[in-house]
């Protein structure tokens, strides 16, 4: 499990230009710093749980009632969403997530549960639920996860390319097709059409992508 910060706006980092021109414009909108979280959780065997997205918002009131139920009904199991105030992961969102791996337990089979030193990972709430069950806590020492954690090692990076490529699909449906210019100001994505592009960048992860980053990360242990 790990958790990755990721932004409303995901304009491209590269472009095509004229050589020695002026300048150069990327269409973005105005919410290039607002952001949000997404938790990804996956196995050795190259099997991954849909992915969480926490946005940011009161965990009481109008977005909490009316937003999850739009996403299960466009994208149905394959995302979920939450909200916190600051769109992280925190004690609750790990609270709440053992009951989620608890349902993927076959019989009476351990799973050890990789995760860096965040705090949220770590609290005396948190390890007393886990050590209640056969969810066992690995926590990697700062500064070990780009070596230790299959999701950093290989997983992250293709899931957010994909990403990058839907929202950049995403706005070319925004653009006027014969001059590529915007029309009219640019809003952000809705919740439900971020969920979409979550759900499908986490789908287009290849199970051996995943297999793969396991072996690497654990290749020494």
């Amino acid at each position: 499990m790990d958790e990755t910060r990721l932004y409303w706006d995901m304009p491209p980092t590269r472009t095509i230009h004229y050589k020695n021109g002026g300048r150069v414009v990327v269409q973005t909108s105005k919410y290039s710093k607002a952001g949000f979280s997404v938790v990804l959780t996956c196995a050795k065997d190259g099997s991954m749980l849909p992915p969480l997205i926490i946005f940011k918002g009161s965990t009481k009131g109008t977005l909490i009632k009316t937003v999850p139920a739009a996403v299960r009904a466009a994208c149905g199991d394959s995302v979920r969403v939450c909200f916190r105030p600051q769109a992280g992961m925190n004690e609750q969102v790990m609270l709440n997530e053992y009951h989620t791996l608890a349902k993927e337990q076959a019989g009476d089979r351990d799973i050890l549960l990789v995760m860096d030193a965040l705090n949220a990972h770590r609290t005396d709430a948190v390890k007393e639920l886990y050590e209640k069950s056969k969810l066992h806590l690995c926590i990697i020492p700062a500064g070990h996860t780009s070596l230790l954690q299959p999701l950093d090692v290989g997983i992250i990076k293709p899931f957010k390319d994909r990403l990058r490529a839907c929202w950049n699909h995403w706005l070319s449906s925004k653009m006027d097709a014969q001059t590529n210019i915007l029309v009219g100001p640019l809003d952000r994505a809705s919740y439900v059409e971020m969920s979409q592009m979550v759900a499908d960048a986490w789908s287009s992860v290849q199970k051996s992508t995943v297999v793969n980053s396991f072996k690497k990360a654990f290749s020494g242990v």
